[in-house]
């Protein structure tokens, strides 16, 4: 077993986001989403702009407008809901870290305070916790 004294504030970090690694699988994929729609749009809005500089209206310029406006809401989508997930994985780690303070805190007696700092005491409080648990 592995004492929480020796974890660096990086392997923390991930510590704390191990139990969403699901959300953040999400969010990746909803990134690469919105990517290469984003990518696209440029291509078509180019192809427009030429099939009216041509002066050819037919009904691929329509369809090819039709394809834009949707990519372009297609887009906007992914976005939302990109940061619907996000919003709840904060919200969920927001909550544990705020149970996680309020099981800590009151476990420690106000005269240690006046040796020690108390950011320092709130982490030694953490090891010892993270430790009793295992």
């Amino acid at each position: 077993m592995e004492s929480t004294q020796n974890y660096t504030p990086i392997r923390r970090f991930f510590r704390l986001l191990q139990p969403d690694r699901k959300d953040i699988y999400y969010i990746y994929v909803y990134a690469i989403f919105s990517g290469f729609i984003t990518l696209s749009l440029p291509l078509g809005t180019q192809a427009i702009i030429g099939l009216i500089a041509g002066g050819s209206v037919s009904f691929s310029w329509g369809l090819l407008i039709l394809v834009v406006t949707l990519g372009t809401v297609l887009g906007g989508v992914v976005k939302i809901m990109q940061l619907v997930v996000t919003e709840t994985m904060q919200r969920k780690i927001f909550t544990r870290s705020s149970f996680d303070f309020a099981f800590r805190l009151p476990r420690f007696s106000i005269e240690s305070t006046r040796s020690i700092h108390m950011p320092e005491m709130v982490d030694s409080i953490e090891n010892r916790g993270s430790r009793n648990a295992k």
